[in-house]
């Protein structure tokens, strides 16, 4: 008997990470700036001025909504920003493709960014035009 050959979808990956919430990704980010740190919970809920238990369920996500204050303390005694611990950089982008177009677009002159803008406004046109035109019934 011939054996089947198992079919592949090149285009469908096998396994995808599920993705994090932002509050499931500053969960992490605690996590993992207190590894680094080589903290334990309770160091750093003493270097941070809160209760250990609170540390703790941050720590392992049982509370996922920090108050500002909570947040604040946490992001000094982690020597960093609370919008640093947020996710966001000094600049206010949030990753490195972000990062590499800010830095770019400053490098422009005062003509290049305005001629820039201008592209990007009527691509943005054309792309509502064709998102609206795909919506619209051709059969009349």
């Amino acid at each position: 008997m011939a054996r089947r050959k198992r079919r592949v979808h090149p285009k469908k990956p096998l396994f995808t990470a599920p993705k994090l919430t932002p509050e499931q990704r500053l969960v992490q980010r605690i996590r993992q700036e207190r590894k680094r740190l080589k903290l334990t919970v309770k160091q750093l809920a003493e270097r941070a001025g809160l209760h250990v238990n609170t540390v703790g369920l941050i720590n392992v996500g049982n509370t996922l909504h920090p108050q500002p204050e909570t947040l604040k303390k946490l992001a000094s005694a982690l020597g960093q920003t609370p919008d640093e611990l947020l996710g966001f950089n000094a600049d206010g982008t949030t990753n490195e493709q972000e990062r590499w177009l800010l830095a770019e677009f400053r490098r422009l002159n005062a003509q290049q960014k305005a001629e820039l803008l201008e592209y990007l406004r009527d691509a943005g046109d054309t792309l509502s035009a064709e998102d609206g035109a795909e919506g619209e019934d051709t059969d009349a």
